[in-house]
């Protein structure tokens, strides 16, 4: 049998495949978002406060009342162009598309479930408020 060999390329084409400049864009804590003035740090405080989580710590927990927070937020920056569901899983730990379900989750509930709605109504208009 005839033996061929692969040449692998060692440098990366493109500066997004640079482990080190992955690495380095996902541990900013400050990430610019599509609204003027705010920050991805910003928005998720205000997520935190909203659903009386002491920390980002808790927000990254694995209970039912940080799960529905991650899903609002993502939701929410999605629809206010707040940060992207990259950034918001940078910030995470999180899939892009753990994101995505959880923030069509949260929509479907919101057409089932009063109390889901106006937690998020209310969540809404205080970023509105505050972007004011």
């Amino acid at each position: 049998m005839r033996r061929t060999s692969v040449r692998l390329r060692t440098t990366p084409r493109f500066p997004c495949q640079d482990e080190k400049f992955l690495v380095s864009e996902l541990e900013t804590n400050s990430v610019s978002s599509g609204v003027s003035g705010w920050t991805l740090d910003i928005f998720l405080e205000e997520v935190c406060t909203h659903y009386s989580l002491e920390s980002l710590q808790e927000l990254v927990g694995h209970n039912r009342k940080a799960s529905e927070a991650r899903g609002v937020a993502a939701k929410l920056a999605m629809e206010a162009g707040i940060c992207t569901l990259t950034e918001l899983g940078g910030m995470m730990e999180r899939d892009v598309s753990t994101f995505s379900s959880a923030a069509e989750r949260i929509r479907a509930r919101e057409k089932r479930e009063r109390q889901i709605a106006e937690r998020v109504a209310a969540l809404s208009e205080q970023l509105a408020q505050l972007q004011a």
